[in-house]
């Protein structure tokens, strides 16, 4: 079967979190794995399978291993029938499908946020499989998300953890670059699932509700999906930050670069949810402009 439900995004707006949350409670059903990657890329051949460097691809190989050993232990609860299927098998849409179980009472989802940026041929082929999936897209500051996202890799490519030294410039050509602003074009990424999805099966909320009152959020989500979302099922450490970066801000350059960049963005968002997470996303953009020009 198809998954019941996906997490599409945004890449930094809480997905690891939702994962990690989604996945302790009794009526839903998550991959062990996060991120499959299969709606978003083009099936890998056996050699990448085995040898790839993909972090999905190394990931289904490393959860292989780790059953494997399981088995050989003795472990009950050990799935290598599952974590063979995910490494192993070539992928197709009847692969996937048998990665998500059927339990009597248990919805099945997956969190990905590549997904959001699925074109539309994919989405539609995507509902003639699944015409009753649940999508839920969580949203942050486009400005933050795109930071978020070029600090972490740097972080990783260089080792220095407290980014005092990058270039700029390499950091700007990343946060343009067509795929990776795709994670961050929320609107056009809707315009796309809205065309095939009817807006009732489609759940958007904001990352700086996420942070503010992790509990409601969490509840929200659970009550989108029509699983128990009283206070029993939501875990003691909701608020507890999963996958976070590290608080770093923008050299003021950069900043002043992102802010122009991405202004129109903020526009277009707060003119589309006009609520309190948008107008914030807006006026601290116009206040820092005002700030760099008062300076000038």
């Amino acid at each position: 079967m198809f998954p019941d439900f996906l997490g599409i995004g945004a890449q930094k707006a809480g997905t690891t979190w939702l994962h990690h949350n989604l996945a302790r409670h009794p009526q839903i059903w998550l991959p062990p794995v996060k991120e499959l990657h299969y709606l978003d890329h083009d099936p890998p051949s056996l050699r990448r399978r085995l040898f790839g460097r993909a972090e999905h691809l190394a990931s289904a190989r490393a959860h292989l291993r780790a059953q494997l050993l399981a088995w050989l232990r003795g472990a009950v609860d050990a799935d290598l029938g599952w974590a063979m299927r995910c490494c192993l098998l070539p992928r197709s849409d009847d692969w996937y499908a048998t990665l998500f179980p059927s339990r009597p009472g248990r919805l099945c989802g997956e969190i990905c946020p590549g997904y959001a940026r699925l074109d539309r041929a994919r989405v539609a082929s995507l509902r003639e499989r699944a015409p009753r999936l649940k999508l839920i897209y969580l949203l942050r500051n486009p400005l933050d998300r795109a930071w978020s996202m070029v600090a972490m890799h740097f972080r990783s490519k260089t080792g220095n953890s407290d980014l005092c030294r990058f270039d700029e410039e390499a950091a700007w050509r990343r946060i343009t670059d067509r795929k990776m602003a795709s994670h961050g074009d929320y609107l056009a990424n809707l315009a796309v699932w809205e065309s095939i999805y009817p807006p009732e099966q489609i759940y958007v909320d904001f990352f700086d509700r996420l942070q503010e009152e992790p509990r409601e959020f969490l509840r929200g989500i659970l009550e989108f999906l029509g699983v128990d979302a009283s206070d029993a099922t939501i875990p003691e450490d909701v608020s507890t930050r999963r996958n976070a970066g590290r608080g770093e801000r923008p050299p003021p350059g950069l900043r002043a670069r992102l802010v122009h960049h991405f202004r129109p963005q903020l526009e277009a968002l707060h003119a589309r949810f006009a609520n309190v997470y948008t107008r914030r996303w807006l006026d601290e953009a116009r206040s820092f402009h005002e700030v760099v020009a008062g300076g000038a």
